[in-house]
C-alpha cells in the first residue's frame, strides 16, 4: 500500500514540475515552487516510513520479500533525489523558452505511465527523441535564452537519470521476483 502512495506522490510532483515548465495563465510561480518543495518533503517522509515498515516487517515476512521492498524504497529514494535536482534546476529558469513546453509534455508522459511495473524502456526511447528534437532546433538568439535552454537540457539529463534508475531496478529483478511481486512472468 505504501508503494502506491509513494507512486501517487511522485506523479503529483511531476505534474507540478510540468506545470512550472508550461505557460499557464493565472498560475503563481512562487506558489508552485512552494507547493513543489512541500511535496518533495512529504515524499521523503513517506520513503523513510516505507523503509522503516519494511525493516519492522522483516521478522514477519520472507527475506526475499523484505529485500525486494528495501530495494524498491532505495530506488524511489534515489529517484526522489533526482526530482529534487530537477526542482532546483526549474528554480533557476528565468524565462521559459518554447522548448520548455516539450519537456513539460514529456514529464506529463512519465507521470501518466509511472508505476512499479514500468521498465522505463519506452520512456527512454521517447527521451532520446526529445533530445534529438532539441538538437535540431535553431540556436538561441540571446544569452538569456541560451542560459534557459542550458537549464532545460540539464533537466533532460536528470530525467534520463531518473528513468535509468528504474530501468536498472527492473534489470536486477529475478524472474521469480517479477512473477511474485508483479504477478507476471518474463517469458
Amino acid at each position: 500500500v505504501k508503494q502506491r502512495e509513494i507512486e501517487s506522490h511522485i506523479r503529483v510532483i511531476m505534474e507540478r514540475m510540468a506545470d512550472m515548465l508550461s505557460v499557464l495563465p493565472g498560475c503563481d510561480p512562487c506558489e508552485l515552487i512552494k507547493s513543489l518543495g512541500d511535496r518533495l518533503q512529504e515524499l521523503e517522509s513517506e520513503l523513510k516510513e516505507g523503509e522503516k515498515n519494511a525493516y519492522e516487517e522483516m521478522e514477519n515476512k520472507l527475506l526475499t520479500e523484505t529485500k525486494y521492498y528495501l530495494r524498491y524504497m532505495n530506488m524511489r529514494r534515489t529517484q526522489s533525489a533526482v526530482l529534487g535536482r530537477i526542482a532546483d534546476n526549474i528554480g533557476h529558469l528565468r524565462t521559459l523558452p518554447v522548448q520548455s513546453e516539450q519537456i513539460a509534455r514529456f514529464i506529463r508522459q512519465i507521470s501518466a505511465s509511472f508505476h512499479e511495473y514500468n521498465n522505463a524502456l519506452s520512456l527512454l526511447g521517447e527521451l532520446s527523441r526529445v533530445k534529438e528534437s532539441m538538437r535540431t532546433q535553431p540556436l538561441p538568439d540571446t544569452r538569456e535564452e541560451f542560459e534557459s535552454r542550458a537549464v532545460l537540457y540539464r533537466i533532460l539529463l536528470e530525467l534520463e537519470q531518473f528513468l535509468e534508475i528504474k530501468k536498472k531496478f527492473v534489470e536486477d529483478l529475478t524472474e521469480d521476483e517479477i512473477e511474485k511481486f508483479w504477478g507476471r512472468s518474463l517469458s
